[in-house]
């Protein structure tokens, strides 16, 4: 059974990812930054699954992008990473150093992550921009 971390996951595309994740039978352990995240992710899936079984293939972690707390234990056993996680504000903002510095650095710490297979770090990080394209790390996993 392939093990995906999805991070972002109470994001609008996180959902929709954790969603096909789970209707293709993949197990999927996503990141939010909170219990009440975690429950709004829950809510979401179960309202669309066509098999509510497929939940007990969906566990959940807190990270944070700014913070190296919970990285190696969350990668632990992971067969793929999906990244979306990304600051988002809806007010507008002033220096983009406060949405791009957390951005890249939150990319930087799975891929730095000693639970992670090596060869996974090098081949299976997608990263959102990238997602829509189906890269060769994209494709071996998810036909």
């Amino acid at each position: 059974m392939t093990t995906v971390l999805l991070t972002g996951a109470s994001g609008y595309i996180g959902k929709h990812i954790a969603l096909q994740l789970l209707e293709a039978g993949y197990t999927v352990r996503a990141s939010v930054r909170s219990n009440a995240k975690a429950d709004e992710v829950v809510a979401a899936l179960t309202a669309h699954l066509s098999d509510a079984t497929a939940m007990s293939r969906l566990t959940f972690v807190h990270l944070d992008l700014t913070s190296d707390d919970g990285w190696t234990a969350a990668l632990e056993g992971i067969d793929v990473l999906l990244h979306t996680a990304s600051p988002f504000s809806v007010d507008k903002v002033k220096d983009e150093n406060v949405l791009i510095r957390p951005a890249v650095d939150g990319l930087a710490r799975p891929a730095r992550g000693q639970g992670c297979r090596s060869d996974a770090r090098r081949r299976d990080l997608v990263e959102r921009g990238h997602s829509g394209s189906r890269g060769a790390g994209w494709s071996r996993h998810f036909r």
